[in-house]
This record gives structure tokens, sequence and C-alpha cells, in this order.
């Protein structure tokens, strides 16, 4: 299937671990990811098999923060396809591209989970 031929690009892990989480990153497209005591990673380099320890992780730390974790592991370098896409209006979400919408950057993301998720 053409959703395993694309590279996702963006090292990120969420600080739980549920199998809701795990279905939803193997839907998108993941073989592997690294899972650990009240963890879940993705695209981690040179991580060892069985590895349990959270404070080696590279990437963005979502924290608990499920949508951003979703949001940053569903970047990838391919052209269309499951992505995160932002709306003219403004509105994330995660598929193909819709007529008007452009590919969200990992400052879009950043942006728009700050403003939703961080009391001013």
């Amino acid at each position: 299937m053409e959703k395993w031929l694309y590279r996702f690009t963006v090292p990120c892990y969420i600080r739980k671990d549920t199998t809701q989480l795990r279905n939803y990153i193997q839907y998108i497209g993941y073989g592997e990811y690294v899972q650990g005591d009240g963890f879940l990673a993705v695209n981690q380099p040179d991580i060892p098999v069985g590895y349990k320890c959270v404070e080696q992780l590279v990437g963005t730390d979502c924290g608990t923060n499920e949508e951003l974790f979703i949001i940053l592991a569903s970047m990838n370098n391919h052209i269309g396809g499951m992505h995160p896409y932002i709306r003219p209006n403004g509105e994330f979400y995660i598929g193909l591209q819709e007529y008007g919408s452009c590919k969200a950057t990992i400052q879009d993301v950043v942006r728009y989970c700050a403003e939703k998720y961080i009391k001013h």
C-alpha cells in the first residue's frame, strides 16, 4: 500500500501509552514505534529494542497532549496523503489535502496547541 512508502519526519513522544494511540499510529503507517513504561515514541533513531527510559528519547515531548502527539507524529515527506493540513479558516485536520488547504509546519502545530491548551 502507498502509505508504507513515505517517511515520517518528526521525532516525538507522549507520556502515556494507550491502545487507542498505538492503533492510531499503526493506522497512519508506522510499522515500528518505541513503547515503554508510560510512554510511546515515534521516529527515534538508534533506540534499542526493549528500551524503557523516557529521559533519553529525542524530539518533542508532548507531555500527555494526545492531539499534539498525533499531529506531530503524522508529519511526513509524502506529497498529498495522510498529513496534517490547515484549512483556510485555520482549522487543523489530518487526511488528504482539500482545496485551499496547506500542509502544516511544526511552527503551525506548536502555535495551534499553545493557543488551544495554554491558558493566558
